[in-house]
């Protein structure tokens, strides 16, 4: 801690009772210090008795103010940065457009589901709402399950 430092958790009576007997053994030993903890005091002093008291509402309010920064300073710096990302004006229109896309990508993995081929349906690997007629879907059965890939089966 740098002598300023000390000086002023001296005067203002902040250090712990070992730093301060060991700070007051070196006001003993440096007159130039000790000088300076004596001006320090009498200004500390003389700012007390000109200042009119701190209004108490003034005094809880500043710290409140205080205890506020102190847990803003605490918090995690990326979610502060996400928080104040989705403040943002442009965060609303994404929102609804992640939203939209959601939506739309639900929409169609329905359809697709709904239009999926099925084994065991009439006419294998044919889509059932596109053939009415049962019979002509029954004789496509046979051409799709004697079909074995080899292009020595086509007619």
């Amino acid at each position: 801690m740098k002598d300023e430092e000390l000086l002023s958790d001296y005067v203002d009576g902040r250090l712990a009772p070992a730093a301060n007997a060991a700070f007051e053994a070196r006001l003993k030993a440096e007159p130039a210090l000790a000088r300076r903890a004596r001006a320090l005091k009498a200004l500390k002093g003389a700012l007390s008795r000109s200042a009119p008291p701190m209004p108490a509402d003034l005094k809880a309010a500043l710290k409140r103010e205080a205890r506020a920064a102190d847990s803003r300073r605490r918090r995690s710096p990326w979610l502060d940065s996400l928080r104040a990302a989705l403040a943002a004006p442009w965060a609303y229109g994404a929102g609804a457009a992640a939203f939209a896309a959601v939506g739309v990508m639900f929409a169609l993995h329905y359809e697709a589901r709904r239009n999926a081929i099925v084994p065991g349906q009439i006419g294998d690997g044919i889509r059932n709402q596109d053939y009415h007629d049962l019979d002509a879907a029954e004789g496509l059965r046979g051409v799709w399950s004697e079909d074995n890939g080899s292009d020595n089966d086509e007619g």
